[in-house]
């Protein structure tokens, strides 16, 4: 049994072991606890000993041991979440995120009330994400309104402590110019397999309610919207430009989870792919992204393989029938390093000789053009 359970981790189980085989049973010697066959169902702070006993027999005798560990104090946060208008959010999530990531709690937003309960002491992060139809009406934000966490206010928790805040409103523009750009994505816990294959998720389970944010190159937040059940999430009818596109992850600089993109009148379209995940208890987060250009509703399959490559890449590509394709290996300074023109292959398959022996280690830019086409892809020589 370890030395110190929080009572967010009741019920907590139990086990010993026995040289004799027999059968081996738990009771509660002190403390706010009981026993429940092999569970310990902790009902407050303070000591406890937990006696693990196994009754004799005709051979063996009896026989028992007492352990002790320490349940440390937990507390409430609660509160009020209002919109501009001083009226109380209708509905929303509100999470609450260790200072270093990850998340800890989380509840749920009900006419402007919630009440998260066992929380450890410590010092935290809180988001609160509007759901619903007040999406539209308010910007998803931390304490105390800041709409990234690089600004927020951390709070303490060691009692119960009562954190109220209002969010900021979006504000609607009836003039606001709209564009051909769309940037598209989804986002998927590494926890479920998510994994790249250059740029695009191939698996993984989305992650819904994450806020994805559209920022313009000083880092001031333009539009967010928030991944659906299954992880998408879609920003459309944005003008051409640049920009930074984020995922704000506690814990984690926006330098490590923000990608600058352009969208320009030759290429309007992005494809985003995002894996959260964590290591050594810190978020670790991957970004991709894909530029697609085409007719509307025209999909490209796209997979290149190996990557990292050494002296070969191997491209599928489901292109335009009877057009030739060119792939250019551009370095990060925009240089030209490889060219080649291929023929329309039935197959969907392409490969591409790296055999340069004075071609660096390093990341470079793939680029695959047919037609009015584009793709650009990253990939890596080792």
């Amino acid at each position: 049994m370890s030395g110190v359970i929080y009572q967010d981790e009741s019920p907590y189980l139990l086990s010993a072991t026995s040289s004799t085989g027999l059968g081996i049973k738990f009771s509660v010697v002190e403390g706010n606890a009981t026993v429940n066959g092999t569970q310990l169902i902790i009902n407050g702070s303070g000591g406890i000993k937990v006696r693990a006993y196994q009754e004799g027999t005709e051979i063996y005798a009896s026989a028992e041991v007492i352990a002790t560990t320490v349940v440390p104090a937990s507390y409430k946060v609660s509160g009020l979440i209002t919109k501009p208008t001083n009226v109380g959010l209708g509905s929303g999530l509100v999470k609450l995120f260790y200072e270093k990531g990850g998340l800890a709690k989380s509840g749920q937003v009900t006419n402007g009330v919630y009440s998260i309960s066992q929380v450890r002491p410590g010092r935290y992060v809180l988001q609160v994400v509007p759901t619903g139809s007040e999406d539209a009406l308010v910007f998803p934000a931390y304490y105390n309104g800041a709409l990234l966490n690089k600004d927020a206010t951390v709070i303490t928790v060691d009692g119960d402590v009562t954190v109220s805040m209002e969010l900021p409103g979006k504000q609607v523009n009836a003039n606001e110019a709209k564009g051909p750009g769309q940037i598209k994505g989804k986002v998927v816990g590494s926890g479920s397999g998510g994994r790249f294959i250059v740029g695009r998720i191939v698996e993984g389970v989305g992650l819904s309610d994450v806020p994805v944010y559209l920022l313009d190159t000083s880092e001031k937040v333009l539009k967010t919207v928030k991944t659906d059940k299954d992880g998408l999430f879609e920003f459309r009818e944005l003008v051409t430009g640049s920009y930074k596109l984020a995922l704000d992850v506690v814990g984690a600089s926006l330098a490590n989870t923000a990608a600058s993109i352009t969208l320009t009148p030759q290429n309007p379209i992005l494809e985003v792919s995002a894996v959260i995940g964590e290591k050594d208890g810190q978020p670790v987060v991957g970004l991709e992204v894909l530029v697609i250009t085409g007719l509307e509703g025209d999909k490209q399959e796209l997979r290149v393989y190996p990557n990292p490559f050494r002296e070969e890449l191997v491209v599928e590509y489901v292109g335009k029938e009877g057009n030739p394709i060119e792939f250019r290996l551009l370095d990060m300074n925009g240089r030209e390093v490889i060219k080649e023109e291929k023929s329309y292959s039935v197959s969907a398959r392409y490969r591409i000789e790296v055999k340069e022996k004075d071609l660096p280690q390093g990341m470079y830019i793939l680029e695959i053009l047919q037609s009015n086409r584009r793709a650009l892809l990253k990939v890596v020589r080792r």
